[in-house]
């Protein structure tokens, strides 16, 4: 049912956070903290200071000359309130209660330059007024009495920075190597009609487009992003998808968006649906909601692994309407990576329209182009 699905998706989300990142947080008991004591807070005046409003220096009248705006002058820019917030923050988070009253807040300023605890430069830009009020304060004395504080922590986690970002982009060799589908497209097989050879064979759904034939340097961008974590691969298919959409299907006005979906074992192996990816994209992109329309009843041999001829018969019946979802009169678009022989797009459409769907039109990423007879 719906909760055991939740905390599946939530315990696989969980090994896969650890597995990754190797971190457990050391004080845990204290998450359940309502908010941290933030010294900002408490004394707003001691990270930051107020700043007046930037203007571009008024020209002399009689000189007809056009004003120049601060950051293009040869003279280096006065520090800004955020300039000495930054700098005094990082003394509040380095700075050694003993050390500064053995030392006194200059020696510590001192001190933490030396060890690189404060960044070159940003030494005379700490707020020593600032810091003297604090350290005469109740909330100093106080904090300097406790057995423990607890400051932020920084760390590093090693682990590639593309797999954060939404921004990579693929390689030049499968960038140079894209098999673009250009013009008019079969509504049957997505293929162009010049290198279509399925024979207008009638499928459930209504129309599908794809951006790409699944061969070249495509067909490694799929692999990758099936496969091995290549998860941004996601935003840029999406886009390219999301362009063919609004292409084809330009008079089609949208209920929602669906994806097929992986059944429970499936979520714990692959960690991640990469058609549900590229539907969340298209559905950010073209601003259709997005649905979790359907559910896979249990799990068959995997489609590329078998004989075209046996894929037919191997999901019949695999997929149905997810409990509670109202497809009556709906027009929907069903995203999935890749069309091969079109099996799993034609059950996914033809249980919807059994269970009251109008319209199901497909998107992929790539298709498969049968061989002409």
């Amino acid at each position: 049912d719906a909760q055991d699905e939740e905390e599946l998706t939530y315990y696989a989300a969980k090994r896969l956070i650890e597995k990754r990142f190797s971190f457990r947080y050391p004080h845990a008991p204290l998450c359940s903290v309502p908010s941290k004591l933030s010294v900002s807070r408490l004394f707003p005046d001691v990270l930051d200071e107020e700043e007046g409003v930037v203007t571009l220096e008024p020209a002399e009248e009689e000189s007809g000359e056009v004003p120049m705006p601060k950051f293009m002058k040869a003279e280096p820019e006065r520090a800004g309130g955020a300039d000495r917030g930054n700098a005094t923050h990082l003394f509040m988070q380095f700075f050694d209660f003993d050390s500064v009253e053995k030392l006194g807040i200059e020696g510590e300023i001192e001190r933490l330059a030396r060890q690189k605890f404060i960044f070159e430069g940003d030494a005379e830009l700490i707020n020593r007024y600032a810091l003297r009020r604090f350290f005469a304060s109740p909330l100093a004395k106080a904090m300097k009495k406790s057995e423990r504080v607890y400051r932020e922590k920084r760390f590093i986690i090693n682990y590639p920075a593309e797999n954060f970002s939404e921004n990579e982009e693929m390689c030049e060799d499968c960038g140079k190597n894209l098999p673009c589908i250009t013009g008019e497209k079969c509504e049957f097989c997505g293929a162009s009609k010049e290198r279509c050879g399925c024979k207008k064979h009638k499928m459930n759904f209504d129309g599908i487009t794809a951006p790409f034939y699944y061969e070249k340097g495509i067909k490694e961008c799929l692999k990758l992003f099936k496969f091995n974590g290549k998860t941004h691969f996601a935003h840029i298919l999406a886009e390219e998808m999301s362009a063919c959409i609004q292409k084809d299907f330009a008079n089609v006005k949208f209920d929602f968006v669906c994806y097929v979906p992986f059944s429970n074992v499936q979520k714990i192996e692959r960690n991640y649906n990469q058609s549900e990816l590229l539907a969340e994209r298209i559905s950010t992109n073209l601003e259709i909601p997005l649905k979790n329309a359907l559910v896979k009843l249990f799990d068959v041999k995997t489609q590329h692994d078998m004989p075209i001829q046996q894929r037919k018969g191997n999901i019949y019946g695999v997929y149905d309407v997810r409990n509670g979802v109202s497809l009556k009169g709906k027009t929907v678009l069903l995203v999935d990576d890749i069309m091969t022989t079109g099996e799993t797009l034609n059950n996914c459409a033809l249980i919807m329209k059994i269970r009251g769907a109008e319209k199901v039109y497909c998107a992929t990423s790539a298709v498969t182009v049968k061989k002409k007879k």
